[in-house]
């Protein structure tokens, strides 16, 4: 066994030493979005898949914003007022930045029998998906205020 897998097994005992054995055991019930034959139709598992991608890359742009007016901060702010409106800025992209964290995870154990998991699914999906559309038209607007905002602050 290779150095990486005793590390590798080393870590699945770690992460799940207070997980019982009969969860660890039906983990894979817990995978029947994945299923090609299960009751929620490959279209849906595939739409999820594309928000989660989008949703992440979402969530790069709005973690490399908050990071540049971070260094803006300490760049251009000069006044108490000034910083204000850049740190109310950066309160804003975090929490575009939680919106996207939770347009990835599900909050919740998905615990469903074949009968309800389908609705469940649609659900989850929609409140993704909307989720998601919220965040990147508010990342817009947020991006586009900061572009003009910067310069504003800068020459005041």
């Amino acid at each position: 066994m290779s150095p990486l897998e005793h590390v590798d097994r080393l870590l699945l005992r770690l992460f799940t030493r207070k997980w019982e054995p009969a969860a660890i055991e039906s983990y894979a019930k817990g995978l029947r979005l994945e299923r090609d034959d299960g009751p929620v139709p490959a279209a849906v598992t595939r739409t999820f898949q594309s928000i989660d991608t989008k949703a992440a890359a979402l969530l790069t742009h709005t973690s490399l914003m908050v990071a540049a007016l971070g260094v803006a901060t300490a760049v251009v702010a000069e006044t108490t007022s000034q910083q204000a409106v850049i740190i109310a800025e950066i309160v804003a992209y975090l929490g575009i930045s939680l919106l996207c964290l939770r347009c990835i995870s599900v909050l919740h154990e998905i615990d469903y029998d074949d009968t309800t998991l389908p609705s469940a699914a649609r659900d989850e999906l929609i409140l993704r998906q909307s989720i998601y559309r919220f965040c990147n038209r508010a990342t817009i607007y947020m991006t586009a205020l900061v572009l003009v905002s910067l310069p504003i602050l800068f020459l005041v």
